[in-house]
């Protein structure tokens, strides 16, 4: 007796062949919802971190803008003290740089 092998179309249209098709199908979706489920967590995580993180280092810069801002305003105000009192300096790269040197040394204590 010669064996005929069923064609895939032909095989699932037995019993055997739907019993086996759906339960594939219902694997393959129940796999998906699982990856789909561990995908979302990861890049939930993932982005809960990284948004933390961004949030800290933007407050970090702010923080250093608002610090630099604030050293060339005292540094200004010395100037002006300084030319207002008679004295004219005319080197004003030497004068930044003292100003900011002695609030370095005026943090430091």
């Amino acid at each position: 007796m010669v064996h005929d092998p069923l064609s895939p179309s032909e095989a699932l249209r037995t019993k055997l062949g739907i019993i086996l098709g759906i339960l594939s199908v219902c694997i393959l979706l129940y796999s998906l919802v699982i990856v789909a489920q561990i995908l979302v967590g990861v890049f939930l995580v993932f982005f809960l971190t990284l948004g933390v993180y961004g949030f800290y280092r933007l407050f970090a810069v702010l923080d250093a803008l608002a610090d630099a801002q604030q050293r060339i305003a005292t540094a200004r105000e010395r100037e002006g003290k300084h030319s207002s009192g008679g004295e004219t300096n005319h080197d004003d790269a030497s004068t930044t740089q003292n100003v900011v040197s002695d609030d370095i040394v005026d943090n430091d204590e």
